[in-house]
């Protein structure tokens, strides 16, 4: 066989018959294949002669048909690359599709091209709503899928899982949201029966392919999950990311996973304990729950603060509602941990009075020093050594007149240096002060001295490693100090004395910021956070030789809290890696434990099962974190990282507040973090809902469940989106909780949090309301049983919403400010311009006063208080029941001695639920509570 000679010439001057034209028009691209009931393919091919239009083609023995119309183009842009763009239901002969154009779903007869594809999703206005990767939900007729939402931005999208009604509807709703509050979702898979779901999450900065958790729920009769497990992915001592889950016809669950080999191999899920397949239909409200009063009152140990001696035992304070709330100082040890603080003393400190930062390790001396809550002196004590009792290091004033606070240890001159509040003359006009204490054992116990005075106020005063500079926040009335703050540096001569003073930052009145925690690395660099610029609080450090400040890093994060209490701690310089920060920071209603190179100004976020984190300690080669999630309580856990801190190599709590919680996982409701619209057009607020959840109990079909509304206190504080027994006491037995943000609260920066000044009483009811309208609008509540509650100031909200708004149907409120104008003439000196800036004029402090318009209250109202209460002064309380009964509104009182401003004790934590409770089941619930509860008389109504 004879062949043409080759022609000779260079390389890259050959002709060739592939020309550009085939190569354009040849380059078809695949999107997936599906197959329909009948064994027919059907593929999704992307043609690039009709501008890359996607078409669903159905195969046939004669010949591909397309199926998709000219007009629609099927692809969906979800995480901008797309996939799972089309999905086949069952046997009906239908398909849903993602139409690129306006992102929308469609669904489509396969076989019939005189119908045409019927939208199933709301029309947004353009393609601002994507979806992706979808599952067929025979059993309640839905599509399950992954949806990310871009209407407020693309590079803020909120991922969820949803579940789009398949019922021809010209009234379409919007999907409704089964699994949140991650960054990322996909591979939505149902079992053959219906009732679990299963699903991959990652969350940032990891790719799906880096880290990711795979998860399954259970699905209750009505559709939602009540009950979700992490199959993999959530042991942060293995590196996996699981991926593809697949139910087999018998329900068991197959998947992918890299752990062990480092590669993607099959693994299978086995479980050695059946869940409940069926359950007692009841009233909502009516469910009986193994969360008990008991056990919520028993269980809700607070924490006081975390500490490191220098052997790296733990040391921490936590309080004990089982003793009348006493402040115990624990050590941790390897096989169990052990109390430190002797019987007749408890550890708590009335600075400004909220406290903290009530005790400090004094180095390496064996040695600690605390605020004794009785007498408020400061006593040293050695950590182990019960013969020796706490020795009184501060003078006896006859009473608790003197407060200290926020301490730290002056090894140079053995002394300690804290915060002093002097209260001998009035609360009103107390005196703060930094001084210093002498440690040397004396029976002529003197008087601090003085370091530094003059201001309103002072917090974390820091001394550098040479004890040569003292570092320290200050701040004058008529601010608090997240509204604008000083940090300060003073130079110590060799007498202890303050010789010289420099301004680091707040001195200069075009910048408004409020500096805070400041620390002094190793080397004698100060570092501290503050809100300059951004409006977020972020890492800073200070250049002494050019006075200047310069940002660590910048992001829209709170890295920081208010200093509501002092001894605040939310980073660490890590002396191991003395380039490297270990801090948390707050976004979007999640906290991130991280890492900040300080010298790249860089950040790397560490993975943990914590999604609230609070303060950080660092231990020996380790991290002690305060932090809680969906299904942890408020807990401290030892964080271990690799040598580089780059990543956890180890996770374990060792301290619970409540260590039984677990067993009562199956009840636990899982908070959906939702972003609701508020009155001001284009404004949003933020809130975490609770659905109604027991594995035992289901509601009929056609009810709705009551809601409880919580307003925080503070008002500038934030709901976290935790494990809470006592939100889940309620969820449990069938109610709907939402814990709302609204404007004015914190871990949304300094324009969220300022929308409240000079509108309390005005936003933040509007937005509780708003809230309840958008739960019952979202179809998840009952709109005509909507409770709502709160705590001191939250209680204000919860008054001046009965008040003034005919959204709610009962309220009840604990501690609550009724008197505005009251509380400012007797709040103590902390806070004693806070209510006029959140106020704002006289005519607000009238208008916007609930105990002046006691006639505008319309419903039933139950009120809750303790008669020691030096923040809002019982009568308030008193007042509003008198009116009310007056008035004939159904009203009670309940008032408990020896509380103060904020309930301790575990016997009025447990009665103040139960009476809340049965209050609302009996006035607005119309049902039984499954409890033996005994219920209080309620003027105007027994």
């Amino acid at each position: 066989m004879s062949s043409s000679p080759k022609l000779t010439a260079p390389y890259g001057s050959w002709s060739s018959p592939i020309t550009s034209d085939i190569v354009s028009g040849a380059g078809k691209t695949l999107g997936g294949t599906k197959v329909d009931s009948h064994g027919h393919l059907l593929l999704l091919e992307s043609r690039p002669s009709e501008s890359g239009r996607g078409v669903i083609v159905k195969g046939g023995d004669n010949g591909d048909t397309d199926v998709t119309p000219m007009e629609y183009s099927v692809r969906t842009v979800a995480n901008e690359y797309g996939g799972g763009d089309f999905c086949v239901l069952g046997d009906t002969g239908t398909l849903i599709f993602s139409n690129y154009d306006d992102q929308r779903l469609y669904k489509q007869l396969i076989d019939s091209k005189e119908s045409p594809p019927v939208a199933l999703t709301p029309d947004y206005g353009g393609p601002l709503v994507a979806y992706a990767d979808g599952v067929f939900d025979k059993r309640l007729n839905r599509y399950i899928t992954v949806r990310e939402d871009r209407r407020e931005s693309c590079r803020t999208s909120v991922t969820t899982i949803v579940s789009v009604e398949l019922k021809d509807n010209s009234n379409i709703q919007d999907p409704k949201v089964l699994v949140g509050g991650n960054d990322f979702y996909a591979f939505p898979r149902l079992e053959p029966e219906g009732k679990r779901l299963a699903w991959i999450e990652w969350s940032h900065p990891n790719m799906p392919w880096d880290r990711s958790q795979l998860w399954v729920g259970y699905i209750s009769d009505n559709g939602d999950i009540y009950k979700r497990v992490c199959v993999a992915g959530d042991d942060p001592s293995i590196v996996e990311s699981p991926t593809e889950p697949k139910w087999s016809s018998e329900g068991d669950l197959f998947f992918v996973t890299d752990r062990n080999l480092g590669f993607w191999n099959l693994h299978r899920w086995v479980i050695s304990i059946e869940v409940l397949v069926y359950w007692l239909t009841a009233p909502y409200g009516s469910w009986s729950s193994p969360i008990t009063s008991d056990l919520v009152s028993g269980a809700g140990k607070t924490l006081g603060g975390t500490k490191v001696d220098s052997h790296g035992h733990l040391l921490l304070l936590e309080s004990r509602p089982s003793e009348s709330g006493r402040g115990v100082i624990v050590k941790g040890g390897d096989n169990e941990n052990t109390d430190v603080t002797p019987v007749e003393y408890s550890v708590r400190t009335v600075a400004n009075e909220y406290g903290g930062g009530d005790f400090c390790v004094l180095g390496d001396t064996g040695t600690l020093i605390f605020s004794n809550y009785d007498d408020q002196r400061l006593y040293k004590q050695l950590i182990d050594s019960k013969e020796s009792p706490p020795v009184a290091l501060t003078p006896d004033y006859g009473g608790p007149l003197v407060a200290y606070a926020d301490g730290v240890f002056d090894k140079r001159l053995n002394r300690y240096i804290t915060v002093r509040e002097d209260r001998r003359e009035s609360c009103r006009t107390s005196v703060t002060t930094i001084v210093s204490v002498e440690l040397k054992d004396s029976s002529n116990i003197q008087d601090p001295k003085v370091l530094v005075g003059g201001n309103d106020f002072y917090a974390f005063p820091r001394l550098d490693p040479e004890g040569k500079r003292l570092a320290w926040i200050e701040w004058s009335h008529p601010n608090m100090p997240w509204d604008r703050s000083q940090l300060w540096v003073g130079y110590i001569s060799d007498n202890g004395d303050i010789y010289k003073r420099v301004c680091v930052a707040g001195d200069d009145p075009s910048i408004v910021e409020s500096p805070t925690e400041p620390k002094w690395s190793s080397e004698g660099d100060l570092f501290f956070v503050t809100d300059r610029n951004l409006g977020f609080w972020n890492l800073h450090r200070w250049v002494e030789s050019d006075n200047k400040v310069l940002p660590v890093y910048s992001l829209e994060a709170e890295f920081t809290r208010p200093s509501w209490v002092f001894g605040i701690n939310s980073y660490e310089l890590l002396e191991e890696k003395k380039n490297l920060i270990a801090c948390s920071y707050r976004q979007k209603g999640r906290s991130y434990l991280a890492v900040v190179d300080k010298d790249k100004h860089t950040l790397s976020v560490l993975q943990t099962p914590f999604t609230d984190l609070r303060n950080i300690t660092s231990g020996i080669r380790c991290l002690y974190v305060e932090g809680a999630s969906a299904i942890h309580p408020l807990s401290v856990a030892k964080v271990t990282l690799d040598d580089e801190a780059s990543k956890v190599v180890d996770f374990k709590i060792v301290w619970s507040s409540s260590p039984t919680s677990s067993q009562y996982e199956s009840y636990f409701s899982s908070p959906e973090f939702i972003e609701f619209p508020t009155e001001v057009p284009g404004e949003k607020a933020y809130a975490y809902y609770y659905p109604p959840t027991n594995p035992m109990y289901q509601a009929s079909q056609d009810e709705k469940p009551p809601l409880l509304l919580e307003s925080h206190g503070g008002p500038t504080d934030e709901a976290r989106g935790i494990l809470n027994l006592s939100i889940q006491f309620w969820t449990s037995r069938g109610w709907g909780f939402v814990d709302v943000n609204y404007g004015g609260s914190t871990g949304y920066g300094r324009e969220f949090r300022e929308r409240l000044l000079k509108h309390w009483g005005i936003v933040d009811v509007n937005d509780c309301c708003s809230c309840a309208q958008f739960l019952v609008e979202s179809g998840k509540v009952d709109g005509k049983r909507l409770c709502i509650t709160g705590c001191s100031a939250g209680g204000y909200t919860t008054l001046a919403a009965l008040a003034f708004k005919e959204s709610f149907n009962a309220g009840a409120s604990l501690f609550g400010v009724a008197d505005a104008k009251l509380l400012k003439e007797q709040i103590p000196k902390f806070e004693a311009y806070y209510i006029d800036n959140l106020i704002g004029s006289e005519k607000g402090f009238i208008e916007r006063n609930p105990i002046n318009n006691v006639d505008r209250f319309s419903c039933p109202i139950i009120l809750f208080q303790g008669l020691e209460d030096k923040v809002v002064n019982p009568e308030q309380a008193r007042t509003i029941y008198k009116a009310l009964k007056s008035k004939g509104l159904p009203v009670a009182l309940v008032e408990y001695e020896g509380e103060q401003h904020g309930f301790r004790m575990a016997e009025n934590i447990k009665y103040t639920l139960e009476q809340q409770m049965v209050f609302f089941a009996r006035l607005v619930g119309h049902f039984k509570v499954a409890d033996e509860f005994i219920p209080i008389k309620i003027d105007n109504f027994d």
